[in-house]
């Protein structure tokens, strides 16, 4: 099975449970208790996107952020007299 073949049949994975599932919700009745489960549903089901942008972001920050001081200086800095 190739990349592309993998990916369809993930997405309609991800379909059929989404579907089931909304399906489900309203043949019982949608209230507003429901509505945490179906955030949650939704962040399970992209969960891999979510992870890799969640990855990208920190690759970013970590390229972009100010180099740290050391714990050497910041020891020596605020070490008392003896």
């Amino acid at each position: 099975m190739n990349t592309k073949q993998r990916s369809l049949l993930v997405n309609l994975n991800r379909l059929l449970i989404f579907a089931l599932t909304v399906t489900g919700l309203l043949i019982d009745g949608f209230q507003i208790a429901d509505l945490p489960y179906g955030i949650a549903l939704v962040v399970w089901l992209w969960l891999p996107y979510c992870a890799r942008a969640e990855a990208r972001v920190l690759s970013l920050v970590r390229t972009r952020r100010r180099p740290s001081l050391d714990a050497a200086k910041l020891t020596s800095r605020y070490a008392r007299a003896p």
